[in-house]
């Protein structure tokens, strides 16, 4: 079995066809910090599951769309992170090959030690090329997440090397080849990760809408359907008359 593969990057590549398709007119602004609204939308959709076969059943209501805002919110944080590297890229270069380096040399020591226990191919090193350059060490650090990826169902347990660190292997090859771009001057590798982005976001906030829409349809008789599904905008601006929360009552019937 191989190693699944990061959850925010698998969930961006598969819904990619849909982020792409959100033409520049629909495009909502991004005017609000993107983990507080992660994090708001995971603690409204863990009450999905509860709910999800009567939201099914309600009549002109997108389910299909509102099933996949877990993962619409994944994908958002995981190019909300490569805009973040895109618009830092020159000042964060240093940094990042610092980290990149360091983590390159712990994945080679520990790749040798599983080939010396015979649980690696002999030869797998031999692509590496050990060199300093930005591009060179993320392409490095690309082969070494591979070779520990596909042989993780063997080698799991038997070396220092832990699953989030091979994650973090390819997403510092990514976001090293981002860096090195805008260190050339290269325009458009920025320009379309922020357009990423916003399309993302706008799928991410149709879908929260169309959910919000449907629990607050289902919990207006017991009055708590502002508490499990929030606003997203709540707190922003306006003074607005403030309402107590609700008790705490059958809130998941």
């Amino acid at each position: 079995m191989l190693l699944a593969p990061d959850p925010q990057v698998a969930a961006y590549e598969r819904l990619l066809p849909r982020i792409v398709a959100v033409p520049k007119h629909r495009l909502r602004p991004l005017n609000v910090d993107v983990s507080t609204i992660a994090s708001r939308i995971y603690g409204a959709v863990r009450h999905f599951p509860t709910f999800a076969e009567t939201l099914a059943k309600l009549p002109d209501y997108r389910f299909d769309v509102v099933a996949e805002l877990r993962d619409l919110v994944g994908a958002l944080l995981y190019v909300d992170s490569s805009y973040r590297t895109a618009y830092a890229a020159v000042g964060a270069l240093p940094e990042l090959l610092a980290r990149a380096m360091q983590l390159r040399e712990i994945l080679i020591v520990d790749a040798r030690t599983l080939i010396a226990r015979k649980l690696l191919h002999p030869g797998c090193l031999d692509n590496l090329t050990g060199r300093t350059g930005g591009v060179r060490v993320g392409g490095d650090l690309a082969v070494l997440g591979a070779i520990f990826a596909n042989d993780w169902e063997h080698i799991e347990g038997r070396s220092g090397t832990t699953k989030e660190e091979i994650h973090e292997a390819n997403r510092l090859s990514s976001q090293l080849s981002i860096a090195v771009a805008e260190k050339m001057n290269a325009d458009r590798p920025r320009q379309a990760i922020g357009q990423r982005r916003l399309q993302t976001f706008t799928l991410v906030v149709d879908a929260y809408t169309e959910y919000r829409r449907g629990m607050l349809f289902l919990r207006a008789p017991y009055g708590d359907g502002e508490r499990l599904v929030p606003s997203l905008w709540k707190g922003r601006g306006g003074r607005g008359k403030k309402t107590p929360e609700p008790a705490e009552h059958a809130s998941e019937r």
